[in-house]
């Protein structure tokens, strides 16, 4: 069996060396629990929103991907982690993928783009993603992804067992954790993690409810609606075919 971790978290707004310091704190933590696959929010290492982001302030990552690698390796932990990407004048909204091994195996693009800001201010991938981390074989989607049924679909029928949703859902729609996210697992007879943020980031509140649903569409373990919080919640679950153990902490 393997063991899934979600790491509901806060960034801290326009300061990547402090996030990346919660960042690294709770890869630790991760591997002191034995866990085998660690997930993080969508643009957590950046920051996702900015009424007037452009690529040039959008921050350089690549002095921090190395050592999240060196962490994974040492660890033994596979790694999915958001963060916004400038590419010319573009920017990707990315899910990032590091193996076990500390290698970057995917950058996922998101497809789905939410509303008129993000479809002004980020460029949509094409391709969909599925790699094996830990030994999971692990579609890749991000925040309004999920709410496409087909998104879904093309995964599974590419041999997903697991569908890690990097999320930046936002106060007041509960009904996509609590309602689509179950949905899509029981229409695909697969696992989603669902790992979204807390915290604020401008007028913009995010509103927790990170989850882990099995093939049956059962909430398995679901952390609380905190919008306003700093607070980390962790979901942590033996990841099997027919059995899942659930192991909860908090700090």
């Amino acid at each position: 069996m393997k063991r899934v971790a979600l790491s509901q978290m806060a960034g801290v707004p326009g300061d990547i060396e402090a996030t990346m310091a919660r960042v690294l704190s709770d890869v630790e933590a991760a591997a002191r629990e034995k866990a085998d696959l660690l997930i993080f929010p969508e643009g957590i290492i950046t920051g996702y929103y900015s009424a007037d982001l452009t690529a040039a302030r959008v921050p350089d990552i690549s002095a921090w991907l190395p050592e999240l690698q060196r962490r994974a390796k040492s660890s033994r932990l596979a790694i999915i982690i958001g963060a916004l990407v400038a590419d010319g004048e573009s920017i990707r909204n990315l899910a990032l993928a590091i193996d076990e091994e500390g290698e970057l195996v995917a950058q996922y693009c998101k497809r789905a783009l939410y509303g008129k800001w993000e479809q002004a201010t980020f460029t949509p991938g094409e391709c969909s993603e599925v790699v094996v981390l830990a030994g999971i074989k692990t579609g890749l989607l991000i925040c309004y992804d999920i709410e496409f049924p087909e998104l879904t679909r093309q995964l599974a029928q590419a041999g997903a067992e697991l569908i890690a949703t990097p999320t930046a859902l936002m106060a007041p729609s509960t009904e996509v954790a609590q309602v689509l996210v179950p949905a899509r697992a029981i229409e695909n007879q697969v696992f989603v993690a669902y790992c979204n943020r807390v915290g604020q980031e401008e007028e913009l509140d995010f509103l927790g409810l990170s989850s882990l649903v099995a093939p049956d569409g059962k909430i398995l373990a679901q952390a609380g609606e905190i919008p306003r919080s700093s607070s980390r919640i962790w979901i942590s679950r033996r990841l099997a075919a027919a059995a899942v153990t659930l192991a909860i902490s908090t700090t």
